[in-house]
């Protein structure tokens, strides 16, 4: 009735096929870190109501293996992924191309699971992968009527945040944004400093964004500043931006963030350390 798998190994355990055919299982807890491949044909647990997995990763390249999984719960009422969900685009094994432009060439689509989860009130973002599959699949965004919070924290700061201004322009309650792995900055003067998938950040002034926390990686360079420029001279509901930094922030960084414009009559700069 109640099943539990800790499993310390190689990516390559496979669990034995039996565990999808138990009609009994009630409970089920698998984990931690190692890969499920397929499911049997036959896979049925028809009693099985909660689901937890534990830093699980669903390999199948021809079929979604996760999927399977929830067919075979057809009683599953409470399912629990702890620790992270990892989006990772798979490109199709027919496809020869060099640079994946197009969702289409994906094996792995991730527009349901992208669309039905858009009652969440809290969305963290922490890996490059998600970013990735994010970017590619941004039209499948739903509206995120009750995103309140909004946590990016990876630490490739050089990856795009294309799906970032559509995301945004969806989340029309939207009040906490928090920046955790660093801004995201181009490397041409000419552009702002602004990398061009972020489209010099045009959906702010539609932002409800009360509350904003950023990390920045470099301590305060002029490329970051000119970031801020952005988001303090577009937020017209920001109320609070908090920075900080894990490197020694600028001698003159916090005089100059303080003498920038604000959209918002409201916001308050406070300097803060971070944990």
């Amino acid at each position: 009735m109640d099943l539990q798998l800790s499993i310390y190994g190689e990516n390559v355990y496979a669990l034995p096929l039996e565990v999808f055919t138990c009609k009994t299982v009630i409970k089920m807890k698998l984990g931690t870190d190692f890969g499920i491949d397929f499911l049997p044909k036959n896979a049925w647990l028809p009693a099985l109501e909660t689901l937890c997995l534990d830093s699980i990763r669903f390999y199948d390249l021809h079929d979604c293996a996760f999927q399977a999984l929830l067919f075979a719960s057809p009683e599953l009422k409470e399912l629990i992924i702890d620790v992270k969900l990892n989006l990772r685009l798979v490109p199709n094994p027919q496809w020869d191309g060099l640079y994946p432009d197009d969702e289409d060439v994906y094996s792995s689509n991730p527009a349901n699971l992208i669309k039905g989860i858009r009652h969440v009130k809290i969305l963290e973002l922490s890996s490059s992968f998600s970013f990735e599959a994010l970017n590619f699949f941004h039209r499948s965004f739903p509206l995120y009527e009750c995103l309140n919070l909004l946590i990016l924290n990876h630490v490739d700061v050089e990856f795009c945040w294309q799906f970032l201004p559509f995301l945004l322009k969806k989340a029309p309650n939207l009040k906490t944004l928090i920046i955790k792995g660093g801004l995201h900055c181009g490397e041409e003067p000419d552009y702002g400093y602004v990398c061009r998938c972020l489209s010099n950040y045009s959906c702010l002034p539609s932002s409800n964004i009360e509350v904003l926390k950023i990390n920045l990686a470099e301590g305060g360079t002029v490329a970051e500043l000119e970031q801020l420029k952005n988001f303090l001279g577009k937020l017209t509901s920001l109320q609070l931006l908090q920075v900080g930094s894990w490197k020694k922030l600028r001698k003159e960084f916090m005089s100059d963030l303080l003498k920038l414009p604000r959209a918002s009559s409201k916001c308050k700069i406070q300097q803060t350390r971070l944990q």
